[in-house]
């Protein structure tokens, strides 16, 4: 995105009557309608209090439903400073001050005039439930604090609470589902492409530091009420059972495992299988027995000192030990998990998120091409807990030792809980599907490479350079004959991640490269005809360095610019050559109007990926092109530079218009409308009449790629900033796709407007670098090195004419409709020598700018 608002915003929709405990569902909707907000819009705000930290959401949302589920747009969030509420027991009234910078915040972006009816609730999950535990009257003073603040404030306040572990599994079920695309959705933008009918669900598994939960839909009734919950969502009726197990968090697992080792007693040193050979930790026994879910294993008479823990690396033991701390000998119920719980049998697929999700990825279980059985992953544990901790630094030297050091525990604990704790076997290992969240570089490269796999006839993996720090700028492209440029097929590309932490676009570019496979191969019409009769190009990331700082803050921590500029710190888009100074030069000089010429020694005044691109460019005579970006929701077109003077070092923002202005303005319109919500306008708090932006007039930017495609190539290129958030949370990315899908087809196809021809010669030979000229539009393009143009046009009658150096001139008048470009031919006649002197004497005439004019 061009830096503006250093906001983190992002959209997405939750289940209407589950609202109140706001991000836990993160629902995302079902329908977006292709008409402005209403104007009885709505507002509300939620906190999530989790263990380790707190966030506030703004939601805003119209009246109407859809089957009875209600459409939310998260307009914004504020991550408050600090830890989690529950942190402040010993000084209860920080709690509530720690959320009152958030809650101004709230006060700036919800309309005043609705401030008395907007709803605020907080709604706690874990870590206060044990604080619950352990000091009932601690937990009322924190949330008493809580309550203050947030009754003090202008907003209409409906409670703060401590959630059962019940329902967060539950709304973590409702999350998963959505974002797998089991609910059977209405009428609605979804609904754009055929889905398949199922009503068949997915089960969830839930895993933080304090708790556990488990949901999912059982083929038989479910015995116990207290484990069964009833929903209806988009019309369909679901019985769900779920259980939350607290003291089984995989961090409170790791206590309750030492606890029981050391049986009430501290030694000087203890050895510990469940840590890599060589890993040595100084522990306090507080650090063990402070939680309540340990305070039982503690002997009154044991010492407040700590001890040494020592790895000795074993899996089969770690095993043995961590299953100590599940009772699986009493179930007063026809079937248990553990602890005596009621588990009706396992049915269906199941979805493992959060830890789950963050240990077995780290551990290389959740990317494989095949399933991978529950034997590999006893042998891939058994293969990594043994790694001496010193090669283990090694080879993760960018990994914090804390993290690094309780691997062996943590997979070795999933593993326990998913086999011993909730009864999945080798048969039905493959059901678990553990859900990836953001593609890094190996994992894009990876998808990238597989779906080539899957659609090999019509698909080529290239590189089109290197990143400063030597990562490949890997392109994938789709067309009938992948590699080869075929007469009048025009070419066509995306470019994703430009600025590393706006980390949408490239998860939309794998998404859809991912789609147009899928549906090439399941016989699509519109697909199937688009990759035949266009060459189409996909740059996921220009900028993987920047990538990488980005993601590994994550979404949560994420900063407004880290991981912006690529590793030497260089905003990409704002690092091609200035050619708009020359083109406003020219403007007022009769200058040439296309092609400008790039200034000396350029290839060494741009990064490494700019150099990249710019070659690509070059190589490729692209038509139609989109860099896709974050940070706010519109569609931003040609010029992104002012043609106004600097005033006191900033250049004003004004309408630049280039000379396709209203062609521009189309291609804009058509990806705004196409998608889910952009058209409204009114997104992350400002305003784009029908979504869509003249950039300099939004404000001014200098060196950017979509106006350096426009003035050195024939590609006409717009900007699509596409989420409030830079980096949208992976629970997000699902409604995201779903909201760009249509749009990024849409879009794709107006390649094939306007005209289309070869220019030839007397003996029907190609005459590459023709200029094609358009009365009334001062912007030329040119042919090809086989002699085939595309021009885009809105529908009306154009004059045409095609020349080139040594040829005499010809003209033609076309009508253009809506639909698929107009072919027209040109034959160009040799000119005599006379006329050929007298071209290029008029030519020597023409003004150029002085050489300060030039870019650098």
């Amino acid at each position: 995105m061009k830096q503006k608002n250093p906001r983190h915003r992002q959209l997405t929709v939750v289940i209407a009557f589950l609202f109140v405990l706001g991000i836990i569902a993160l629902v995302t909707t079902a329908v977006v309608q292709n008409k402005p907000l209403p104007k009885n819009s709505k507002y509300g705000i939620v906190l999530d209090a989790g263990s380790s930290h707190t966030s506030l959401y703004i939601y805003e949302w119209p009246a109407e439903k859809q089957n009875d589920t209600g459409v939310v747009q998260q307009l914004h969030v504020c991550h408050v400073k600090g830890p989690g509420i529950s942190s402040y027991a010993m000084d209860p009234e920080k709690a509530g001050r720690s959320l009152q910078d958030c809650m101004d915040e709230a006060k700036r972006i919800v309309p005043e005039r609705r401030h008395k009816e907007t709803p605020v609730s907080l709604g706690a999950t874990a870590g206060m439930r044990l604080l619950k535990l352990q000091n009932p009257e601690d937990s009322k003073k924190v949330l008493s604090s809580v309550e203050k603040t947030l009754s003090s404030s202008p907003f209409e306040f409906q409670g703060a609470r401590i959630i059962t572990g019940q329902d967060e599994g539950a709304y973590g079920w409702i999350t998963v589902n959505y974002l797998m695309g089991n609910f059977k959705q209405g009428s609605g933008w979804l609904n754009l492409w055929p889905k398949p009918e199922t009503t068949e669900t997915l089960g969830a598994l839930d895993l933080g530091g304090a708790s556990t939960q488990i949901t999912f839909v059982p083929e038989l009734e479910i015995e116990s009420l207290e484990s069964s919950l009833y929903f209806q969502l988009y019309g369909n009726k679901y019985n769900v059972y779920t259980h939350s197990f607290l003291c089984y968090g995989k961090d409170q697992a790791l206590k309750i495992t030492l606890a029981k080792q050391l049986q009430g007693h501290v030694p000087d040193s203890l050895e510990d299988s469940c840590f890599n050979p060589g890993f040595i930790k100084n522990m306090s026994v507080d650090s063990i027995y402070s939680s309540p879910c340990t305070a039982g294993e503690r002997n009154p008479s044991s010492t407040q000192g700590g001890f040494h823990l020592n790895g000795t690396g074993n899996a089969e033991q770690c095993h043995e030990k961590v299953k100590q701390i599940f009772n699986l000998t009493h179930c007063p119920s026809s079937s248990c998990s553990f602890n005596g719980v009621y588990q009706p049998q396992l049915q269906g697929n199941f979805g493992a998120f959060s830890a789950y999700y963050f240990v077995m990825a780290f551990l290389n279980l959740t990317t494989s091409e095949r399933p991978v059985t529950l034997v590999e992953v006893k042998e891939k544990l058994r293969e990594f807990c043994s790694t001496p901790w010193q090669t283990l630094k090694e080879n993760f030297p960018n990994i914090k030792e804390k993290y690094l050091g309780e691997y062996c525990f943590s997979g070795t604990y999933i593993l326990t809980l998913l086999e011993i704790g909730y009864k999945f076997s080798p048969e039905n290992w493959n059901t678990i599907r553990f859900i990836k969240k953001h593609h890094g570089y190996e994992d894009m490269v990876r998808a990238m490479l597989n779906v080539q796999n899957e659609c090999p006839f019509i698909t080529r993996v290239y590189s089109i350079g290197r990143s400063v720090e030597g990562r490949h700028l890997y392109v994938l492209e789709f067309s009938d004959n992948p590699g080869i440029h075929e007469l009048l097929e025009p070419e066509f590309k995306y470019v994703g991640n430009m600025h590393g932490n706006e980390v949408l676009g490239r998860e939309l570019l794998i998404q859809f490269s991912q789609f147009l496979c899928e549906e090439y191969r399941a016989g699509s019409p519109r697909i199937t005809r688009l990759i035949h009769d266009t060459r189409i190009h996909i740059l996921p990331s220009m900028n993987p360095d920047g990538y990488e700082v980005a993601g590994n803050q994550g979404p949560d921590a994420n900063g407004y610019l880290t991981g912006r500029a690529n590793s030497r710190d260089v905003d990409l888009n704002r690092n091609f050559p200035d050619l708009n100074t020359m083109m406003y030069y020219f403007e007022k000089n009769d200058g040439p109007n296309h092609h400008l010429p790039l200034p000396d020694n350029w290839e060494q005044q741009v990064e490494s990926e700019t150099l990249a691109v710019i070659r690509w460019m070059k190589n490729y005579n692209f038509v139609l092109s989109a860099n896709l970006h974050g940070g706010a929701v519109v569609a931003n077109y040609p010029f992104d530079k002012s043609r106004e003077a600097r005033v006191r070092g900033y250049r004003k923002t004004s309408y630049s218009a280039t000379a396709d202005d209203k062609i521009f303005k189309k291609l804009a319109r058509t990806y705004s409308y196409a998608h889910g919500w952009m058209h409204q306008g009114w997104n992350c708090g400002d305003y784009f009449d029908e979504g869509i932006t003249n950039g300099a007039s939004w404000y001014s930017l200098s060196k950017g790629m979509q106006d350096f495609n426009y003035l050195h190539t024939n590609c006409f290129e717009i900007t699509l900033e596409l989420s409030c958030n830079k980096f949208p949370a992976a629970q997000e990315l699902q409604r995201e796709w779903l909201g760009n899908r249509e749009a990024l087809v849409s879009y794709l196809e107006q390649v094939h407007l306007g005209i289309k021809g070869m220019v030839y010669d007397e003996n029907n030979n190609g005459i590459k670098n023709a200029v094609i000229s358009i009365y009334g539009i001062n912007h030329d393009i040119t042919t090809g090195v086989d002699g085939d143009y595309f021009r885009l046009l809105l529908p009306g009658t154009y004059t045409v004419t095609a020349s080139a150096e040594g040829y005499q001139p010809s003209t033609s008048t076309v009508t253009v409709g809506p639909a698929e470009a107009i072919q027209l031919h040109f034959y160009l006649k040799a000119a005599s020598q006379e006329t050929t002197s007298e071209t290029q004497s008029a030519g020597s005439n023409k003004k150029v700018p002085p050489h300060k004019m030039a870019p650098r």
